[in-house]
């Protein structure tokens, strides 16, 4: 059996690729629709959520994004 260690710390996240904060960008703050998105990018709508998922909480833990659309508005979520 494997234990879990009651000290394990869990992974920082990692920062999200440019593609993911672009896609963040156009459902979030342009408002597009995900299957919108998935559609335009050739994935499916699943990932456009997950992908919106892993960005908002790379923004909550403290994500630092260049983009200053994108500091704007992670500074309105907080």
């Amino acid at each position: 059996m494997f234990r879990r260690s009651a000290n394990r710390r869990p992974r920082p996240l990692k920062p999200p690729t440019e593609r993911d904060l672009y896609i963040y960008k156009l459902v979030k703050i342009q408002l597009r629709e995900q299957w919108e998105v998935a559609y335009d990018h050739q994935i499916d709508r699943s990932r456009v959520s997950q992908i919106i998922n892993r960005v908002d909480r790379w923004l909550a833990a403290g994500g630092d994004p260049a983009d200053a659309t994108l500091r704007d508005h992670a500074a309105r979520q907080r």
